[in-house]
């Protein structure tokens, strides 16, 4: 079969160190360029629309390529000829992938122009599925480890990422434990940079037997989720004359109706300093930015997909294949044996 582009439709919902290039990366400045994938099995995924364009009556069509050219926009999104963009997994600044679901996927998008302010996180919104059958924690959270807690203490984790008023990232590392299997509640807590996070009240999640929040007791069982499933944590001082921040976690899509821990939204309104000299595509798949400053921050990961009988492809157009039912079984990750590029503008 040829190599080439491949097409399944399919609705993405609203809402990761890296490896080293070899010396045969491939070079661009300022022009389109192409992705590569050295894996037989690897391809990139790319849709027909943003995902933060996405609504559920906007569904978006998602395509696979082993190789395709591809180049920044106007607004700084890589696109291929077909005007697709290409997906990344989301990681944290030093390159740790948060989520590899298609859900949480998003457009790699570099602003080279660059603008010249940040912004500090004042909201961040998650949304997981707890697994209702977890079995409820002795010693909650145990005691503090020297970055977050005992993993005998808690049941699920993850972390993300925020920024302070000098776009400095910083890890924010969420932790899980269930507490009383009777009413489905569970205890979470918030830790910045290795301190723990100091809430203005309890970090409690409730659920009703349908496995959504309970925020005003309906089941009434004595338990709710608190804070309205908004909650505040008291001011967050930095060492690096950034401004205090007061920060907000929206936990509000949280669920726990299925049988495994998934992470399904993550987002946050801060925003890094953003002027960016070059880019790098790592043979991993990790995807850097080079500052002004120096600093390398990571932005992504490129998403990629494998298929179970690829061979069963349906071609759809010129290079441009459909999965269909014989296709097989599909699955994302980030990752791949991919030919390393380093572009500047």
């Amino acid at each position: 079969m040829q190599k080439g582009i491949l097409a399944a439709a399919i609705c993405l919902s609203l809402c990761a160190c890296g490896g080293s290039n070899s010396s045969n990366a491939t070079s661009a400045e300022g022009t389109a360029f192409e992705l590569v994938s050295h894996g037989a099995d690897d391809y990139f995924t790319l849709t027909d629309i943003a995902p933060s364009e996405q609504t559920p009556t906007n569904v978006a069509t998602i395509y696979y390529a082993q190789s395709i050219s591809v180049s920044f926009d106007d607004d700084g999104y890589l696109r291929t000829p077909q005007n697709y963009y290409v997906l990344s997994a989301p990681t944290n600044a030093d390159g740790s992938v948060i989520s590899e679901n298609l859900t949480t996927a998003k457009a790699v998008q570099v602003d080279f122009d660059g603008d010249s302010s940040a912004k500090a996180t004042s909201l961040l919104s998650v949304g997981v599925n707890l697994p209702p059958d977890a079995v409820p924690e002795e010693h909650l959270f145990g005691k503090p480890s020297s970055c977050g807690f005992d993993p005998d203490g808690y049941n699920a984790s993850f972390s993300t990422h925020v920024y302070d008023s000098l776009g400095e990232g910083h890890q924010v590392a969420l932790y899980f434990a269930k507490e009383i299997e009777e009413t489905s509640t569970w205890q979470m807590r918030a830790v910045m940079d290795c301190m723990e996070m100091t809430p203005v009240e309890a970090q409690v999640l409730d659920f009703n037997e349908s496995g959504d929040l309970d925020i005003d007791d309906a089941d009434r069982d004595g338990m709710v989720t608190t804070g309205a499933a908004a909650f505040e944590y008291q001011g967050i001082s930095f060492d690096n004359g950034a401004d205090e921040m007061l920060l907000t976690i929206d936990v509000s899509a949280i669920i726990a109706r299925f049988g495994v821990f998934e992470v399904s939204k993550i987002s946050q309104d801060g925003s890094p300093f953003n002027q960016y000299e070059t880019m790098e595509i790592h043979s991993d798949g990790l995807i850097q930015l080079r500052r002004d400053g120096g600093t390398w921050p990571f932005i992504g990961q490129l998403l990629m997909a494998g298929f179970q009988y690829p061979e069963h492809l349906s071609e759809v157009s010129e290079g441009v294949w459909m999965r269909t039912e014989s296709s097989g079984q599909f699955h994302h990750y980030g990752g791949g044996n991919i030919q390393p590029v380093t572009y500047s503008e």
